[in-house]
């Protein structure tokens, strides 16, 4: 059989190039293979949480407004103007005023009250305790805390026996301790009998009857001078 294929277009020598070529690539391929690195893909879970965040931020601060303007000074008052004078001859008449004298005729001067030279004398406050404390002639003896006790005791024999018992109290069945207050005045007298803690209006209308008919006393002096002295009774009245 006769050879068609011409010289220049036959394969067969170029074989040997071909192969070698592809043995080339197929080394170049393995080798591309092995230098290749691999990163194994993990998968991350993030959960924020707001008020964390929240927290670690700084407070938020307003911020400062400025200050309003101060207010305009108040408008200067322009100085004051001194009058005109105006200049006369004194050849010129100048017209006087007419005033009417007809009412002071009718004015009449009050005169003052004369002082007398009369002071007004001011009441002294009551005191609950002196020096020498007021006293019953009987009760003289001792100092002033037994003089005082030796008081307080004829105060309530005085008492029971100026006290009489009202008989609508008496039919009521009424009893109680009735306080009575009085002063002890610097005459010596007892005077301003009150009642300050009332038990019934019969029953307190006579403890102060028989509290005012106490005889007078000694009066209480502070600094040798007789001065007004309170007091405090309890006057118990009971059925017998």
């Amino acid at each position: 059989m006769k050879n068609r294929k011409n010289d220049s277009a036959n394969l067969e020598k170029m074989k040997g190039v071909f192969r070698g070529l592809g043995y080339v690539m197929v080394i170049s391929l393995v080798f591309l293979a092995f230098s290749m690195k691999t990163y194994n893909k993990v998968s991350y879970d993030f959960k924020v949480s707001i008020d964390e965040m929240q927290e670690e931020l700084p407070p938020l601060i307003a911020p400062a407004t400025p200050p309003p303007p101060p207010p305009p000074p108040p408008a200067q008052k322009p100085p004051p103007q001194e009058p005109e004078l105006e200049i006369v001859d004194n050849e010129e008449e100048v017209e006087e005023e007419e005033f009417d004298d007809t009412d002071e005729e009718d004015l009449e001067v009050e005169e003052g009250i004369e002082d007398e030279g009369e002071e007004e004398v001011l009441e002294q406050a009551p005191l609950t305790f002196v020096k020498d404390m007021p006293h019953y002639a009987d009760c003289k003896d001792g100092n002033n805390m037994q003089r005082n006790a030796c008081t307080r005791q004829m105060f309530v024999k005085y008492i029971s026996q100026n006290f009489v018992y009202p008989d609508i109290a008496r039919d009521m069945g009424l009893e109680g301790t009735v306080w009575v207050q009085f002063v002890v005045a610097a005459s010596g007298k007892v005077e301003k009998v009150q009642v300050i803690k009332p038990v019934h209006k019969y029953l307190d209308d006579a403890a102060v009857k028989a509290v005012s008919k106490l005889p007078p006393l000694i009066p209480g002096k502070q600094l040798d001078k007789p001065v007004p002295v309170l007091y405090k009774v309890p006057v118990k009245i009971l059925l017998n």
